[in-house]
């Protein structure tokens, strides 16, 4: 879930910018830079927001996968 303004209705919610948007055709992947240094691509069904908008990215926890952090490329 990827809001404008406000709560998402999710259990976590990552605050950022958003970098840049494609169309993808059915929705849009929205790539954001989180305030907390990372990024992260969200998809977004209905209108997306402009590059340079502060959005809220929201996730629900029984949808997170966590992967370890490889050494490398």
């Amino acid at each position: 879930t990827v809001a404008s303004t406000g709560k998402t209705s999710t259990d976590i919610e990552l605050p950022g910018v958003v970098r840049s948007v494609r169309d993808v055709g059915s929705r849009y992947d929205v790539q954001v830079r989180l305030e907390s240094g990372g990024e992260i691509t969200a998809t977004r069904r209905g209108a997306p927001p402009a590059v340079d908008d502060r959005v809220v990215v929201g996730v629900d926890r029984r949808d997170l996968t966590l992967l370890p952090r490889t050494n490398g490329g």
